[in-house]
């Protein structure tokens, strides 16, 4: 085989094992400002913008109990019997100087949201949280709870800032996080 030949093989072999390995994650990034209008970024649960559970990559999960999360997915961890408290967490870019920021959790989990942290803000709780017994611990019959948070000024200047989602979960029980996190960001430049 000739040079040429081998490396047009390479390369067509190096595509091949980039369709096989699956979907790249690409970091979802908070538009910039115009005319000192708001500008908002909507993330789904998925598994291609890089949401982590105890700082392992997400997987989809499903469970026939839980409600429909359409366009978000049921996201989880990978292991079968996951510890009582996860994780969940995501980090975007925000690489042009924006105003205060926020962001709008709509929500379910399995079995229930302890609490949102937007950025470096504080730590919002989700609500009461009791796992056991029933019918308490059951956030995943609806894709309708909503929690607010506020990020601090330090978020609005960074290049990047996050969301951490914590979900508590009966131990050997499924587990899963589904959400539409809307971040809005007040614009100061014109």
């Amino acid at each position: 085989m000739s040079r040429s030949g081998f490396l047009g093989a390479t390369a067509a072999g190096a595509a091949l094992s980039l369709v096989f390995a699956g979907a790249a994650t690409a970091q979802p990034e908070l538009p910039s400002c115009k005319n000192k209008q708001k500008v908002s970024l909507v993330i789904n649960t998925d598994t291609t913008s890089g949401w982590t559970v105890n700082g392992a990559p997400v997987v989809v999960v499903s469970n026939g109990a839980w409600a429909n999360a359409s366009p978000a997915a049921w996201i989880g961890p990978t292991a079968i019997s996951p510890p009582a408290t996860l994780t969940y967490k995501i980090t975007f870019a925000t690489p042009y100087l924006h105003g205060p920021m926020s962001v709008q959790a709509r929500w379910a989990a399995d079995n229930c949201g302890q609490s949102l942290k937007a950025g470096s803000g504080p730590l919002v709780s989700t609500g009461a949280c009791a796992v056991a017994p029933a019918p308490n611990g059951k956030d995943f019959l609806a894709l309708n709870h909503v929690t607010n948070a506020q990020f601090a000024q330090a978020d609005s200047t960074g290049t990047t800032a996050s969301l951490v989602f914590v979900v508590s979960n009966v131990k050997w029980s499924p587990a899963g996080l589904a959400g539409i996190f809307t971040i809005t960001a007040n614009c100061v430049l014109s």
